[in-house]
Order: C-alpha cells, then structure tokens, then sequence
C-alpha cells in the first residue's frame, strides 16, 4: 500500500488506466499479403470485413434454418442477409488459391535431427538411407532412450521421408558405413537372382533330360 507521501507525488493514485482504442486498431498486424492490401485502417474489423465480403461470424452471416430442406436451401440474397461486395479483388484471390491443388512440404532437417533418425533406422529399420520397408515407427516411437523429443509415429515418419529425400545432411560417420550396407545388399541381391536363375536353370534341364 501507498503512503501518503507516496500518493502526493502522483497526479492522480486513483485515476483508472485505459489504453485508447485507435492505438490498438493501428497496431494490426496482417499477414495475408491480398488482405493486408485491402485493408482499411479507418475502418473497424468489422466494417472492413463487410466492405471485402468476408464473414466475421459463419454463423451470423449464413445462420441455420428452423425448417429443413427448402428454408435451407434458400440462397442469402432473398432472405435479405446478402450485402454488396466493395471490393470483391480478396475474394477472387482467395477463390484462385483454393482452387490450386495443395503442396507438400517437407521441411529440411538439421544435421542432429538426422543423426537421430538414423539410429531410429539402424534399431528399427534396415539402417540405410532410402529404404524404409523395414521401418517400425511404433517401436521407434515407444523408445524412451531415442525419441527424447517425445516425437510421434506419424512425426518420425516424415523426418525419415525427409531424410530419404535428400533433405539432411548425412554425418561422415555414417556415410562409410550406409555405403558398406547398401554394398551388402546389393550384394546380396544379386547372388539371390543368381541363385534364383541356376535353379530354374537345373529345373529346366532335369525336365528336358526326363523327356
């Protein structure tokens, strides 16, 4: 508590504290660069909205009907809750980028993000990069001592796929020794369609031969 020297010093101890509204409309941050175009800052938010045609409120611009079907199906203009459009330029550009497919991204990992998801890989996985039909993401997402970030199933998913992609910088650590893997199994590979051939081979000798 204030003493009364203490409250002689200030105008006024008592006066309450108010912000002006003006300040606050002024510092609005936008960041849809077509809104922020078209935005007025002589307006309210609401009038603003009403000028480009948005709905501040779904539900008040576009409110449900007590009787189904064909109060429904009414279009706005003849229950008289449609209002011109000053400036319809938002809209169409929010139409056009609507109308364009969705992109993926997938975002860049750092060179630890990618040391981890390849110890995921060489626990649960085939431990080389570019091949993810040995991956369990459950089991890594279960592993309390590896997934410390708590990350999900889906979340390791996507890192991996990053890495795959190319996205992450692989550790010299381990270049050597995905290089060697990859040898291996290429190696692999090969000797089991070798092997495959030679016996189809022999089959189709002993069948000529017992004819």
């Amino acid at each position: 508590m204030a003493t009364a020297r203490q409250r002689r010093r200030t105008k006024n101890p008592n006066r309450k504290v108010t912000r002006r509204v003006s300040d606050r409309q002024k510092n609005i941050h936008i960041e849809n660069p077509a809104l922020r175009e078209a935005w007025d800052k002589r307006l309210t938010l609401k009038q603003n909205f009403e000028r480009l045609g948005l709905a501040l409120d779904p539900n008040a611009a576009a409110p449900l009907a007590q009787k189904p079907f064909m109060d429904y199906l009414r279009p706005l203009d003849s229950l008289g809750l449609a209002k011109p459009v000053e400036d319809p330029s938002v809209l169409e550009q929010f139409e056009e980028r609507a109308s364009k497919p969705d992109t993926v991204h997938i975002q860049r990992l750092t060179e630890n993000e990618a040391n981890r998801m390849l110890k995921f890989r060489q626990k649960y996985g085939s431990g080389i990069v570019g091949d993810s039909s040995k991956d369990d993401y459950v089991k890594m997402a279960r592993d309390l001592k590896l997934n410390v970030y708590q990350l999900t199933a889906n979340q390791i998913k996507k890192k991996l796929a990053a890495l795959d992609a190319g996205l992450a910088p692989i550790p010299a650590v381990y270049k050597m020794e995905y290089a060697k893997k990859a040898a291996a199994k290429a190696a692999s590979e090969a000797a089991a369609a070798a092997a495959a051939e030679a016996v189809a081979a022999a089959k189709k000798a002993a069948k000529a031969a017992s004819n």
